[in-house]
């Protein structure tokens, strides 16, 4: 016979994707901010979090918001990647237009060299 606290460790499909639904629609920030408010152990059912019963437990609501954090840190990681990795071609880039500017006005600075050493005065 099921117990009456099943449903919190396991939500039938229906539940668990209304649950799903609100947590999407109130965001990481607000849901952080609920569970803050709230002391309660890990089966708790939140019942500031959705409409009616059955309501998630704080342990289905912070294994959600882990798997949050998780994807967004995930994320910010291969945002850092592409953008370390842009800077280091833009560096190359960049060192290779120097010296190919070096190595083509070089004729022109030998030519001019003489006549400039003779402006500034030096030997």
């Amino acid at each position: 016979m099921p117990r009456d606290d099943d449903y919190l460790r396991r939500p039938d499909p229906q539940a668990r994707e209304r649950w799903l639904a609100i947590l999407e629609e109130l965001g990481p920030a607000r849901i952080r901010e609920r569970l803050g408010r709230i002391d309660h152990s890990s089966d708790a059912p939140l019942s500031s979090i959705g409409d009616h019963a059955p309501y998630p437990s704080r342990s289905f609501v912070e294994t959600w918001l882990n798997k949050k954090e998780r994807a967004a840190a995930l994320l910010e990681e291969r945002r850092f990647r592409t953008m370390r990795r842009w800077t280091i071609a833009a560096g190359i880039a960049g060192s290779i237009a120097a010296i190919t500017g070096i190595i083509t006005a070089w004729p022109m600075v030998k030519e001019w060299w003489p006549a400039l050493r003779a402006f500034i005065g030096s030997d």
